[in-house]
C-alpha cells in the first residue's frame, strides 16, 4: 500500500498524542532497537563510502538519509518479522522515505539542517495529518564522522512538544575516543642502605 499520507486532513480522527501510549505500543516491540541499529549501520556504512573518495562530500547528506532508511527497515525485518510495517521510499519530488507502524507515521530528520517550506513538511511540522507523525531526529559531529544524538520527537509548530531521547541507551562511538587504559600495577619499591631516612619508604 502506498498512500500518501502528508496532506492536510479537513477532519483529522486522530486523538491527542499520548507518549506513554506510544511508547507501550511502539517502543516496547523492538523498534528502539531497529532504530539504533539502523542509524549507526547506516552512517558507518555511509562513512565507508565516502572514505574512499570517489563520491562528493555534496551527495552526503541525501546518501546517508537513504542508507540511514534502508538500515531500519532491515532492522526492522530482522528484530520484528511478525510485525506490520509499512516502509515507503521516494525521493522524487515532495515525497519523503518514511513509515508506517501502528497508527504513526515516522520520518528522519538531520538536527541542524533547515526544511523547505514544502506542503509535506508543513504538515509534518503542523500535525494535519490523519496520523501522528514521529522524527526519527540525529545530529552528527562536525566532521559527520559520528553521531552526537538521536532521539524521537513530536514537533508541533516551532516547537518539539515530546522527545525520547534514544542517545542515552546507546554508545555512540567516537573516532577520538581513546580506548580505557588497564590500572597500573603498584610497583613496591626497596631503598638501598644509606639513602637518607627522611624520604618516605613505601611499605614491601
Amino acid at each position: 500500500m502506498n498512500r500518501e499520507y502528508f496532506i492536510p486532513s479537513l477532519f483529522p480522527l486522530k486523538q491527542n498524542f499520548n507518549p506513554d501510549e506510544f511508547k507501550s505500543s511502539c517502543l516496547d516491540s523492538g523498534l528502539e532497537e531497529s532504530i539504533r541499529i539502523g542509524v549507526t549501520e547506516g552512517l558507518a556504512a555511509t562513512n565507508v563510502v565516502f572514505a574512499s573518495g570517489d563520491m562528493s562530500y555534496r551527495l552526503h547528506g541525501q546518501f546517508l538519509h537513504e542508507k540511514i532508511f534502508n538500515c531500519i527497515q532491515t532492522a526492522t525485518n530482522e528484530h520484528m518479522p511478525t510485525e506490520e510495517i509499512e516502509f515507503v521510499s521516494s525521493v522524487e519530488g515532495n515525497r519523503k522515505c518514511f513509515f508506517r507502524y501502528k497508527e504513526y507515521v515516522f520520518v528522519l530528520r538531520r538536527e541542524g539542517v533547515n526544511l523547505l517550506e514544502t506542503g509535506p513538511n508543513q504538515v509534518i511540522r503542523n500535525q494535519i495529518a490523519d496520523n501522528h507523525i514521529i522524527s526519527i531526529c540525529y545530529s552528527l559531529d562536525a566532521l559527520r564522522e559520528n553521531i552526537q544524538s538521536l532521539s524521537l520527537q513530536y514537533i508541533e509548530g516551532q516547537n518539539a512538544i515530546w522527545t525520547y531521547n534514544i542517545t542515552d541507551s546507546m554508545h555512540v562511538l567516537n573516532f577520538d575516543e581513546q580506548e580505557e587504559l588497564p590500572e597500573k600495577e603498584h610497583v613496591k619499591v626497596r631503598l638501598k642502605p644509606g639513602i637518607k631516612e627522611g624520604i618516605r619508604h613505601e611499605s614491601d
